[in-house]
């Protein structure tokens, strides 16, 4: 590490010694829990950490709740201090890779000499935004002492990152702890991920207060990936998968949920659940992310049946959602025939005027059928529609239950071929059946009327 002071530069040699264990549940639940054990010493201080987290996922919203208790000593003193905090985080994810995070914390301090600890109360939104490897956030932090008198605390920061290639990362950022102090930080730095196993490095920091740079800092890194073995539960499978849009590239930033435990799909539109106990599993994909204009083919929901020590593989189309208007117009009968000689024939229709078509039409049921059954019924005005629909070929029909008596359908069905974003429309029409009855002595039918339309010899 090389840090300076006002006076000139110096070097200071900083050895010490981390390490970390962090243990992840597999659960068949919506609720995720993590602990997190850490111990840090070097020649100055020793320090330790636990860390207990519990997230409860829904869609594209996260419910978190963390715990955490640090306490520290220096290597030359008895005395010690100690830090407590409780948080709950609420984090929604939008379109493009962007989510809005919301975090309120309770700290409590205390050290050795201390009779009374302080407590503190601290509320953090922060915005992300991702897109083609660039990956930007900033954060608006208040923080209100609730045991001593000093006046609420504002700080805010603006970080960024880019990813030119998959083992290169740069990144910088502006960030104010005491926004009222008019102090700010100024730093960034590059990672080198060299193989799987290393990864290099190099972080640069400065404050600037009142227009002058000062407390310059750079600190180099090495650091190696290793995992630790432990025993594979023998009741526990994998799931792998792909998410992909018609023509087979593979689509990023989706979200695939089972059992509670999330993952990303990478570049290439793949994911990987390593640990997901035996039997059938309801794998989701949500697409929130990409807009509501998009829908998952042939369902957003897929069965897999997980077995012991096996991959169990599944596949999910993306593709721009279609829509399917019409409507259904009602129209009036047809011309009765002549009559035959020796018989007197009789039209009896039924006496619904234009009047009470909205009536008629608003009773009927227009069912879909293709990569979607979906059942929709009509507006006073005989219109339906059909939203977020994958390309395919669909088949448009009325439910004759639905139909009075002495009405016709024209056509019997309609099909439509949608392409991918397409809008299609579909248009019915309701005509008014004539019905011919023969009468040798004439009369009424039920409550009907008889109309006249020949004579008898």
């Amino acid at each position: 590490m090389l840090q300076t002071a006002d006076p000139g530069y110096s070097a200071v040699s900083n050895p010490g010694r981390d390490l970390s264990l962090k243990l992840r549940s597999v659960s068949t639940r919506p609720v995720a829990t993590s602990l997190l054990l850490q111990e840090h010493e070097d020649q100055r201080a020793r320090s330790r950490k636990l860390e207990a987290t519990a997230v409860w996922t829904q869609d594209s919203a996260q419910l978190g709740l963390k715990y955490s208790d640090s306490t520290s000593r220096p290597i030359d003193s008895s005395d010690r201090s100690r830090v407590q905090e409780t948080t709950v985080s609420l984090n929604v994810s939008g379109t493009g890779g962007s989510s809005i995070k919301q975090e309120m914390t309770v700290q409590r301090k205390s050290t050795a000499a201390d009779e009374a600890a302080n407590w503190n109360a601290t509320c953090t939104i922060k915005h992300t935004m991702g897109r083609s490897g660039w990956k930007l956030e900033s954060y608006l932090t208040a923080g209100v002492p609730l045991t001593e008198s000093p006046e609420a605390r504002l700080a805010a920061g603006l970080c960024g990152s880019y990813k030119p290639e998959p083992r290169w990362e740069l990144k910088g950022g502006l960030r104010s702890d005491d926004i009222a102090g008019g102090a700010l930080t100024v730093s960034g730095g590059a990672t080198f991920r060299a193989t799987d196993s290393v990864a290099f490095a190099a972080d640069a920091s400065c404050k600037v207060v009142g227009g002058e740079a000062r407390d310059f800092a750079m600190k180099l890194t090495q650091t190696v990936f290793f995992d630790l073995p432990l025993a594979r539960r023998a009741d526990v499978g994998e799931i792998a998968g792909r998410v992909q849009g018609p023509s087979g590239q593979g689509i990023a930033g989706v979200i695939v949920s089972v059992d509670g435990l999330s993952a990303i799909t990478d570049s290439s539109g793949a994911f990987r659940f390593p640990s997901v106990v035996q039997g059938k599993r309801y794998v989701s994909v949500g697409v929130s992310k990409l807009g509501p204009e998009y829908s998952v083919m042939p369902s957003s929901v897929a069965s897999v049946q997980v077995e012991p020590n096996k991959t169990s593989t599944v596949s999910f189309i993306v593709a721009k959602s279609g829509r399917i208007t019409g409507v259904v117009r009602f129209a009036a009968g047809g011309e009765a025939r002549h009559a035959e000689g020796g018989e007197v024939l009789g039209r009896i229709a039924e006496e619904i005027s234009l009047r009470r078509a909205p009536k008629l039409l608003s009773g009927l049921l227009v069912e879909l059928s293709g990569p979607r059954r979906l059942v929709a019924g009509l507006d006073s005005s005989g219109q339906f529609s059909f939203d977020h629909l994958p390309p395919g070929e669909y088949r448009l029909v009325i439910d004759r239950s639905s139909m009075p008596g002495l009405y016709d359908l024209i056509p019997s069905a309609i099909k439509v071929n949608l392409g991918e974003g397409q809008v299609a429309s579909a248009e019915f029409v309701v005509e008014q059946v004539v019905r011919e009855y023969d009468f040798t002595e004439g009369g009424e039918i039920a409550d009907e009327p008889v109309v006249v339309v020949g004579r008898q010899k």
